[in-house]
């Protein structure tokens, strides 16, 4: 957000880029893959969507 206020080109490909995240919820052992709205201020992560995770992969991410 901090980079978009200072410089409207990138807040406006921001605004109409395809952009996509993933998240973690280590505790639901879920993978979200989400997508990145921004409206010239904030933004926004709208789940697009999710995947299970393997016991092993989520003790990994655990102990980082």
């Amino acid at each position: 957000q901090e980079i978009a206020a200072r410089n409207p080109k990138i807040a406006k490909y921001f605004e109409t880029a395809t952009l996509r995240a993933v998240t973690l919820d280590l505790n639901k052992k879920e993978a979200m893959i989400n997508k990145i709205t921004f409206d010239g201020k904030d933004y926004k992560l709208n789940v697009a969507a999710t995947a299970p995770m393997r016991d092993d992969l989520v003790e990994l991410f655990k102990r980082q």
